[in-house]
């Protein structure tokens, strides 16, 4: 994800002729990975750049632009009600409108490029790998067994479960990891359920032992833990740990992301090197700029992925991308700077199509989303 960011920059001040020598290396380095890159160089070349943008900032007219917005959002609440159309800021919308990029390709090209490489959503997907290293794949529906030393393991309705304590005997450490557009359910051997995002990874003993429940998790993950007041249960999430004897919580540990902590019941202790909070239900512990920061939130917004929703408030773009991204198995190109200042707030289904959830963003953000092959490319829409 990171790298992608990096080469849309390199590829906007390329066109825009201000890159670097450093630069020109790593897109040219980019470029040589595969004629998929080259193919996107050639059409981004082929695109339209204004050389007139600045003065078409100066003569814009703010107010038609806000009526403008107001008629998309009026547009996008007849059509789809279901939908909270988002709360775009109507200055910010203006800037957005004036485009660096229009593409030159038709409405029945894009269909067809639509057709050729569809854009489906995620689905039950993991994979098992057990302490030996052997790797167990598992997709929608899967129904077997599997052995782990003398325990077995049921794996039935995407829901993975571990006998219980007290009838195993083994020492051994599994992990579940679920890739881009995947997610996954399991139950721990002390009754402890735990729902994995997305690129998430979970890594557990099969047998708990001592005084403490230990797991640690990168990516998201939703848990519902089995009280124990004798037992504490520790998640580790890349720095921050988590404690809690019996509870419902989400944690959020993806990569160059900000970690965070959300209380849905019971109490949790978060801490982080010598800094250590507490929090109670409908609170946050988020880790920023290395301190731990407590705040109020809506709990739905981020929990809504474990109910089949996506659910987004007064939030980036460039965040919503990134979680379409991941759902989708995809790549999002944004082709200017001034789209990533916009806000979207929205909620729908995770399963939703692709087409059906680019077509209300594009209603409610004043955005223009193509599709070619796996990449989309967003750009302002005039």
């Amino acid at each position: 994800m990171k790298k992608t960011f990096e080469i849309a920059k390199i590829i906007h001040r390329y066109l825009l002729g201000e890159i670097s020598e450093e630069e020109q290396f790593l897109l040219d380095e980019w470029v040589e990975q595969s004629e998929h890159h080259q193919e996107m160089l050639r059409e981004f070349r082929r695109m339209e750049y204004l050389d007139e943008n600045i003065l078409r900032h100066r003569l814009f007219d703010s107010k038609k632009g806000l009526r403008k917005f107001e008629e998309r959002k009026r547009r996008a609440l007849r059509r789809l009600r279901w939908v909270r159309v988002a709360s775009v800021a109507a200055v910010v919308c203006c800037v957005a409108s004036v485009a660096l990029f229009l593409s030159r390709r038709a409405d029945e090209r894009k269909e067809i490029a639509r057709i050729e490489a569809p854009i489906v959503p995620g689905g039950y997907r993991a994979v098992l790998v057990l302490d030996n290293g052997q790797h167990v794949e598992l997709s929608d529906e899967a129904a077997l067994k599997v052995k782990e030393k003398s325990a077995v393991i049921s794996v039935e309705d995407n829901h993975i479960v571990y006998p219980k304590e007290d009838s195993i005997q083994i020492e051994a450490v599994n992990r579940v990891f679920t890739p881009r557009g995947g997610e996954y359910s399991l139950e721990l051997s002390d009754g402890t359920n735990v729902w994995l995002n997305a690129d998430s990874e979970l890594r557990y003993p099969v047998r708990f032992k001592g005084d403490c429940r230990e797991v640690e998790i990168t990516g998201e993950a939703y848990f519902e833990v089995a009280k124990n007041a004798d037992r504490p249960f520790v998640v580790y999430a890349d720095g921050m740990k988590i404690r809690v004897l019996g509870t419902s919580f989400n944690v959020r540990a993806y990569e160059n992301e900000k970690r965070q902590t959300t209380l849905i019941e019971g109490s949790v202790e978060v801490a982080y090197g010598s800094q250590q909070v507490k929090i109670v239900p409908g609170q946050q512990v988020m880790l920023s700029e290395n301190r731990l920061v407590v705040r109020e939130v809506n709990t739905w917004i981020d929990t809504g992925w474990k109910n089949g929703l996506f659910v987004f408030e007064e939030q980036p773009l460039t965040e919503v991308f990134r979680e379409l991204e991941r759902w989708y198995d995809v790549h999002i190109f944004i082709a200017n700077e001034e789209i990533k200042r916009l806000k979207f707030t929205s909620d729908f289904p995770r399963y939703e199509d692709i087409d059906r959830v680019l077509r209300i963003i594009e209603l409610a953000a004043c955005v223009k989303c193509e599709v070619r092959e796996r990449t989309i490319v967003v750009r302002a829409d005039n």
